[in-house]
């Protein structure tokens, strides 16, 4: 029978928008692989009766309860003493904790406060506490009776990396809830919408829709295969052929990467492989192509430099492009577009250069070149093409489609020679 786990995220700043939740993110993928549905989530406010009534569903719920937040020192963080109220327990104070607390204080440079950090120390009685070494606040763990049912409670602290760190240390608490080996793999599109995928896949009768997620978001589509089996060799022999079917129905021309893959990270590998140093010409993206491309460790092997043309007067003096030109044909044109990507690749003598001139809103377009019209360049070696797009956003994402498209547009010339 399959388990579930209900989430609860404690905290009055995840009421008010100033922190985002990455934590059910974080314990819904680490159930996920052990095939352990996360039956529900509830945020909460830092307040002890708000706490017991996510309390009372949650167990009513779900065989496993996770509650992240409120386990820091201060006034304001009431988990644990809510938890020890809640299951009628007293709460310990154990002097191994305090240890181990007072040189995380020491690691961080921080000064030992008696009335405040002493409450690290404080575990609700029939709990097993768990060391953070990434922070400080301890997760804590038990198995509780409810309405003759046994139950796992595990309360983690608030900040995701330490959610993450002790979710792979407590690993072992969740043996007894998994179902069987369960694997996830991860294709990742861009080019083609939703819609267009599963049209594909119908036609050529794909078998396996109620283990497939499609997740559309305007950067890309993303395919998550998964399975549960008993055995891992096949469980992994089923994801593989239906990985492949999906290869063969889309092909390169859409799949650019697995699993963790970016496009920056798949663009630069195919820079090193092709022995290619690319620079990269950018208006209406303000440098962001740029600062994808050396979000990937390594970068520095194949990346030589940027211009930021802003202006006009940038674009005349530093790539060389002709005052008449801009003049005849606007800033945001074709032809401005080729000499932005052929000037810098020209200028910083590298083999791919690489250009964005457009209008990002929400004002500045006209009827001719609405907001969201953006002329894209690349040069590889003297070989240029431009692409035009009309993008539907906001400033911001009108300017991270057009960064994207770039790189994706980039990645299909290095693999296919020309446009697809």
């Amino acid at each position: 029978m399959e388990k579930k786990a209900f989430v609860i995220s404690i905290g009055d700043e995840l009421l008010s928008g100033r922190r985002l939740n990455r934590d059910l993110q974080l314990i819904s993928r680490f159930l996920a692989v052990r095939g352990i549905k996360v039956a529900g989530e509830m945020i909460v406010p830092d307040e002890e009766e708000a706490i017991k009534r996510a309390l009372d569903h949650a167990l009513s719920s779900a065989d496993i309860v996770i509650t992240t937040g409120g386990l820091g020192p201060t006034h304001d963080d009431k988990t644990r003493w809510v938890a020890a109220e809640y299951f009628n327990r007293e709460l310990e104070y154990r002097d191994s904790l305090m240890e181990f607390v007072r040189k995380r204080l020491n690691a961080f440079e921080m000064e030992y406060i008696e009335n405040i950090h002493r409450n690290y120390a404080l575990v609700p009685q029939g709990f097993d506490h768990h060391y953070n070494e990434v922070g400080i606040a301890p997760a804590m763990s038990a198995k509780i009776e409810h309405n003759g049912m046994e139950k796992l409670v595990v309360l983690l602290p608030g900040p995701p990396r330490e959610v993450e760190h002790l979710l792979s240390k407590l690993d072992y608490l969740f043996k007894d809830y998994s179902q069987g080996v369960c694997r996830e793999f991860t294709i990742k599109t861009f080019g083609i919408p939703e819609v267009d995928i599963t049209k594909l896949l119908k036609d050529k009768n794909f078998d396996a829709f109620n283990s497939l997620s499609i997740l559309p978001s305007p950067y890309g589509v993303q395919l998550v295969l998964k399975k549960c089996g008993g055995d891992e060799s096949e469980v992994q022999k089923w994801i593989d052929e239906r990985v492949k079917f999906i290869e063969w129905i889309l092909g390169k021309r859409y799949i650019y990467g697995y699993g963790d893959d970016t496009l920056e990270k798949v663009v630069g590998e195919l820079l090193k492989q092709k022995c290619l140093r690319i620079a990269t010409a950018e208006s209406c993206t303000g440098g962001l192509v740029a600062n994808l491309i050396t979000d990937v460790p390594g970068s520095s092997d194949y990346f030589w430099g940027s211009v930021v043309a802003y202006s006009n007067e940038i674009k005349e003096q530093i790539l060389g492009i002709p005052e008449p030109l801009i003049r005849h044909f606007g800033a945001v044109s074709e032809p401005v577009a080729l000499m932005m990507a052929e000037g810098v690749r020209r200028k910083f003598g590298v083999e791919v250069g690489i250009s964005t001139t457009g209008i990002a809103g929400p004002t500045g377009g006209t009827p001719q070149k609405p907001v969201g019209t953006v002329y894209m360049g690349i040069s590889i070696k003297g070989r240029t093409r431009v692409i035009l797009r009309h993008f539907s956003a906001d400033r911001l994402g009108v300017k991270r489609l057009t960064a994207y498209t770039l790189l994706n547009e980039l990645r299909k010339m290095l693999i296919f020679g020309e446009e697809p």
